[in-house]
């Protein structure tokens, strides 16, 4: 029976709830079918069902044991479920099946980094980046090793990457802001720029959202008590931040 291009493209659009519905259709229809089994334990992965998605991946990998997408898929969910040795373990199969799967080097190199292996790491997101060099988890992956092995430079070159390949990822941009204090070759207006473009970027969509000041505080002209919340407060945002603050009317 297998799984046909619609399915699939609900499975591209994230529409998990949908794909989940269709795949438990067809998986009544005929229970025993590899692809179904393993595309349901993959949506059932995306809707944060671990155990029930670790299931259904492992009857599929009995039927099909050498599926390359059904191994990689399978170690993705392993390391989710904090499983990093048996992870790698089934993404070194894959590779041993097919050693040009950049997805399978990339999700080797997470496995091998939740085992503490970080310089094997590198090498695999090296060698995802050589097969496909435009994936830019494996940019922003392998620069999280170079920061911590002290090569800010390379480090920073990847984390740019990782954004000019996929404008709208927040956790490469934000670990770029991290590391701008850390790159002497940036100036402070053009790390400022950084900043500013973040704002631009994932700051300004969200304002809409925002209720007016007057809402909460009734008097518009009393004073207020400011107080900042934000996830991203590392040292270079401070860096920002502390002239703010010592600048407030007291």
């Amino acid at each position: 029976m297998g799984v046909s291009g619609d399915l699939f493209k609900l499975i591209r659009e994230q529409r998990f709830e949908a794909a989940g519905v269709a795949l438990e259709s067809g998986l009544l229809q005929a229970p025993d079918d590899p692809e179904i089994l393993h595309w349901l334990g993959f949506v059932r992965l995306r809707q944060g069902k671990n155990q029930e998605a670790l299931q259904f991946m492992q009857q599929a990998l009995r039927a099909q044991p050498e599926n390359t997408t059904f191994l990689v898929n399978y170690g993705v969910a392993l390391t989710s479920c904090d499983r990093p040795g048996e992870a790698a373990r089934h993404l070194r199969n894959a590779l041993a099946i097919d050693p040009k799967l950049p997805s399978a080097h990339n999700n080797l190199a997470n496995a091998l980094r939740g085992l503490g292996q970080v310089d094997e790491a590198g090498q695999h997101y090296e060698a995802a980046l050589a097969l496909r060099p435009g994936l830019p988890e494996a940019h922003n992956n392998l620069a999280n090793i170079r920061k911590e092995q002290g090569e800010g430079a390379s480090a920073f070159w990847h984390y740019r990457k990782a954004i000019e390949l996929r404008s709208e990822f927040r956790e490469a941009f934000s670990n770029l802001l991290a590391m701008t204090r850390l790159n002497e070759s940036l100036s402070p207006d053009e790390a400022f720029a950084f900043h500013r473009l973040f704002g631009e970027r994932f700051e300004k969509p969200l304002k809409k959202y925002w209720a007016p000041a007057q809402k909460f505080c009734g008097d518009p002209a009393r004073k207020l008590r400011v107080g900042y919340l934000s996830p991203d407060c590392h040292p270079a945002a401070l860096f920002f931040l502390d002239p703010v603050l010592s600048n407030h009317d007291r």
